[in-house]
């Protein structure tokens, strides 16, 4: 789920920045703020969910639910790149 999540906030950052680096991405404090906003807007909201389908369903598969993360991620970058 984590890489899946990395490789879409990796390419919406590289639609942003022509000079776009994954050295430069991953040490700078804006990786931090993405991945924070990010959590709290997305992915705790997803956290309840998938505890609930794992514990009536174990052998659920939470890739699924990754995906369902893709375009709340997008949305996020659409809105970002129109406020400024």
């Amino acid at each position: 789920m984590g890489i899946h999540l990395l490789h879409e906030i990796t390419q919406c950052e590289s639609k942003i920045d022509d000079d776009y680096s994954h050295n430069n991405f991953f040490i700078s404090s804006r990786f931090r703020n993405v991945i924070e906003r990010i959590s709290t807007k997305f992915i705790t909201a997803l956290v309840g969910e998938i505890l609930a389908q794992k514990q009536e369903f174990p052998l659920t598969n939470i890739r699924i639910h990754a995906e369902k993360l893709t375009q709340p991620i997008r949305n996020h970058y659409t809105d970002h790149l129109n406020n400024f």
